[in-house]
């Protein structure tokens, strides 16, 4: 994976933050535990510290085999980084984590990730054909305690080169409505594939499902979010991403 580009505020990237983390993740007891080619180096819980009585060999394949663990008892979620895969830049390396699988947590905070990476390499390269390149969006309302916030992907050959918020776009977008943010994205960004707009609320609830395609069309039925672009081939992906139970 290519180094991942950060442009957003510190409010933007608070704002993408909480979508995908939850606004209070202090709240969660969680196991933490550094891994290096599966073998468990550290491990700390968040609300007694440092375990010492792990195996000094153990090995797992991820965060859902240390849950079975009587260590594990009582936590909310387990938290496991693979060594030797994240970042450089210490901005950016959750994000590089997350997507290339090196930032891994049981419960999922993507969970459609997780199912996707256990599907075998076929299917997977499949489906992946439907994410074109350009850009994918989302335009966040404003409500009583906060301004309307923009933050978008843009993605090129299946991976994502760049996060990008209102503010990287210039003065001139930040007051724009999502449909005249059309005109700038594909000025300065590249084509935009989907952009959707929505409470924070809707929007975390899709990307917290396991089922996030079919959240997001019921989500539109209901009214609670708008897809206001959508390329044709994006619209079948996301049909064939219903009917894979996504």
């Amino acid at each position: 994976m290519s180094a991942l580009r950060l442009k957003l505020s510190f409010e933007e990237g608070q704002t993408l933050r909480e979508l995908v983390f939850g606004i209070s993740p202090e709240r969660e007891t969680r196991l933490l535990a550094l891994l290096q080619n599966g073998r468990v180096l550290q491990a700390l819980r968040t609300d007694t510290g440092p375990i010492l009585a792990l195996p000094p060999e153990l090995r797992v394949a991820g965060p859902a085999e240390l849950r079975a663990l009587d260590v594990a008892k009582g936590i909310d979620r387990v938290v496991v980084v693979e060594l030797g895969r994240v970042g450089s830049d210490s901005a950016l390396r959750i994000w590089e984590s997350l997507l290339d699988g090196s930032l891994r947590a049981d419960p999922p905070w993507l969970p459609v990730l997780e199912r996707v990476r256990a599907w075998p390499v076929l299917v997977r390269e499949g489906l992946r054909r439907f994410l074109e390149d350009g850009v994918y969006g989302l335009v966040l309302e404003g409500d009583a305690e906060r301004e309307p916030s923009f933050v978008c992907a843009h993605a090129r050959a299946g991976q994502v080169l760049e996060l990008i918020g209102i503010d990287a776009l210039g003065r001139d977008a930040s007051s724009a409505s999502a449909a005249s943010l059309l005109l700038t994205l594909e000025r300065r960004v590249g084509r935009t594939r989907l952009l959707i707009e929505g409470s924070r609320a809707a929007l975390a609830g899709v990307l917290a499902s396991p089922h996030p395609a079919s959240a997001l069309e019921h989500a539109s039925i209901r009214g609670q979010l708008r897809i206001v672009r959508v390329s044709p081939l994006i619209r079948a992906g996301l049909f064939m991403a219903r009917l894979l139970g996504l």
